[in-house]
């Protein structure tokens, strides 16, 4: 799957995404960092709040993975969407994304 797709190329959405998109940032298979401008904290504040978010990728559909997210945190949402949680793609808890999106991946490359 692609990945490091932006607000700007995302396509239309016929329906409600049901799967976190490939380049959802509350999967464990994220790339680090890649939070469009966000802090991980700030971003980790947005997951924990009622705010509606729209899928960076499929624009016209809520985003399906922090649907998944706030289900794996027991975090109440509208009925519309909700989805089932999904502890294994999908992160669980603030602490493990904080921790995911403030890694240094490249530091660990040895050239």
């Amino acid at each position: 799957m692609r990945k490091l797709i932006t607000r700007g190329e995302a396509s239309p959405a016929s329906s409600q995404l049901t799967k976190a998109c490939s380049d959802c940032p509350l999967l464990r298979s994220s790339l680090n960092g890649w939070l469009g401008g966000s802090t991980p904290e700030e971003y980790a504040r947005l997951c924990h709040s009622d705010h509606v978010v729209e899928c960076h990728v499929h624009a016209g559909s809520r985003c399906a993975g922090l649907a998944i997210y706030r289900a794996n945190t027991a975090k109440r949402q509208p009925k519309e969407h909700a989805l089932p949680p999904d502890r294994e793609a999908v992160f669980s808890n603030r602490m493990e994304f904080i921790a995911h999106h403030s890694a240094e991946p490249w530091k660990a490359v040895k050239p």
